[in-house]
């Protein structure tokens, strides 16, 4: 898998995850949720969006570094 499409895969999980979690909250509405959400769901949207940068930095010194080497 390329990395664009890897990041692209990354992109798509954490949007069904949100709708998923948005789907959930309509029945699950007290402290608990709002605990797990603080938790574990905040800091993974951060997480995700400094990967995905991280992803596209990678890219594009592997891109550079192919054409260096001229190794297309």
């Amino acid at each position: 898998m390329s990395m664009h499409a890897g990041r692209a895969k990354l992109h798509e999980a954490f949007k069904q995850l949100t709708r998923r979690w948005q789907q959930t909250q309509r029945d699950w509405q007290d402290p608990a949720s709002r605990a797990f959400e603080q938790k574990y769901l905040t800091p993974l949207e951060s997480d995700v969006r400094t990967v995905s940068t991280a992803m596209a930095r990678m890219s594009e010194s592997l891109q550079r570094a192919r054409r260096d080497c001229d190794c297309d």
